[in-house]
């Protein structure tokens, strides 16, 4: 089964490749560096929060981000080349730094992903990513079976256009997630009833899809990138998550907490999807009803059919919280924000010594 959506958030300019000598990178003039800062990256999210993607260890190029970056419209500069964060640095690099160049255009963006890209599209149970055209294409499959661990994860940049090297700045590469974040929290609405948490499960959904970049966003310019998304394989796809469970686990606890209240929480990356009539959303819990723990805990379980909730649409950066509080019966509440991420970093790297390098 086959179907095709169009999903607000990420796409890019197209990027134009000629031959470039090294001396014909600069020009001659002591420019800084130039140099890139990461927005999106401080963040408790999947393809983040290891902290791999902050370190400077080159065998853990996978977790990097890889950077194109055009001068004049026509010369390659970068080509998925991998920046790692300087140490003791905010600032980031290629290994192979390139100066500004007065009078020349620049135009830039990025993406990195979790896992790393596979060579081919991926068949595996546990799921991953297959990555084409300079980043703008992907074919994600989403583990068979819930694990937090093996979701994929992608963010591709907005476009960071510079008119002239000689105003050298930090290029701000605003990573923008593909994926849509959907978080399940259980609550119960009284902190004196004694109620356990059983399980969750979402079922009937798309784990595969084939998406590729539209148009991509400008920086500052408030634009959102645009992906096409071409569903493949079937919605049966059902996720359980049994409680209790470790803590430990890849997603933080809700926001607005509530220790008294809170019984649990399931967090899922999917791609981008429309939900069909199939597609539920279920939760098994038991309950203290005389409250003296005397006699067993008597177990209930609710099924939600979520095309009946707004949103049934679960669009690329996107975070869908389902909401269950628990009191006589369960009560579902489901709201939709943008996938927001932290603050960037930026900073200028001066020539070493007062010198250039057009390596």
């Amino acid at each position: 089964m086959r179907r095709v959506i169009y999903i607000a958030l990420v796409a890019v300019s197209a990027i134009f490749v000629s031959a470039c000598s090294k001396d014909d990178l600069g020009n001659g003039e002591n420019l800084p560096y130039i140099t890139f800062g990461i927005s999106g990256l401080d963040i408790e999210t999947k393809s983040l929060i290891t902290g791999n993607l902050l370190d400077n260890n080159p065998n853990k190029l996978r977790d990097c981000v890889y950077v194109y970056g055009v001068r004049n419209n026509t010369d390659q500069i970068y080509s998925k080349t991998p920046i790692m964060r300087e140490q003791n640095s905010s600032n980031w690099q290629p290994s192979n730094k390139r100066q500004w160049a007065a009078g020349s255009s620049y135009s830039f963006y990025a993406y990195t992903s979790s896992p790393a890209a596979s060579a081919s599209a991926p068949t595996s149970d546990n799921g991953g990513i297959y990555v084409e055209y300079s980043g703008l294409k992907i074919t994600v499959l989403q583990p068979k079976d819930y694990n937090e661990a093996n979701m994929v994860d992608y963010m591709l940049s907005h476009a960071y256009k510079v008119a002239d090297g000689a105003n050298y700045r930090t290029v701000m590469l605003y990573m923008q997630h593909a994926m849509a974040w959907i978080e399940i929290v259980v609550q119960k609405e009284m902190p004196e009833h004694t109620i356990t948490l059983n399980s969750i499960t979402l079922g009937n959904i798309f784990r595969s899809a084939t998406m590729q970049c539209e148009s991509q966003g400008i920086a500052n310019s408030g634009e959102k990138n645009i992906w096409m998304v071409q569903l493949s394989g079937t919605n049966d796809l059902s996720y359980t998550k049994n409680f209790p469970v470790d803590s430990g686990t890849y997603f933080p606890l809700p926001d607005n907490y509530d220790p008294n209240t809170y019984l649990g929480a399931m967090n899922l990356l999917t791609v981008p999807q429309q939900l069909s009539s199939k597609a539920t959303l279920t939760v098994s819990y038991s309950v203290d009803e005389d409250d003296n723990n005397e006699t067993p805990q008597k177990e209930y379980s609710q099924t939600f059919q979520l095309f009946n909730y707004i949103p049934y649409v679960w669009e690329s950066g996107n975070k869908i919280t389902y909401t269950l509080s628990i009191n006589t019966g369960v009560a579902l509440k489901a709201s939709i924000s943008d996938w927001k991420d932290a603050g960037y970093t930026e900073g200028v790297v001066l020539p070493e010594n007062g010198t250039g390098n057009n390596n």
